[in-house]
């Protein structure tokens, strides 16, 4: 997603992230990625984070284990 690209690599909007961070909405994200001239919905956010998660979930299973957190699937149940 070029939003997060940007947010990595500019100091000014991470500090504008980092001001939302209390906020329980997808709303004031995507209106922020408004202001720096993205355009997407709460949906597709939802559906970035999905997809970004999913993937991590292949690569972390390729690589045979939890990444060491304790939570993949070698941990004991």
């Amino acid at each position: 997603m070029r939003f997060v690209d940007k947010a990595r690599s500019s100091e000014g909007l991470r500090a504008e992230l980092a001001a939302l961070s209390d906020t329980a909405s997808l709303a004031p994200l995507v209106q922020l990625a408004v202001q720096h001239g993205f355009s997407f919905s709460e949906a597709d956010l939802r559906a970035a984070f999905t997809a970004d998660w999913s993937m991590r979930a292949v690569l972390l299973a390729r690589r045979g284990g939890d990444g060491g957190d304790g939570g993949g699937p070698d941990a004991a149940t």
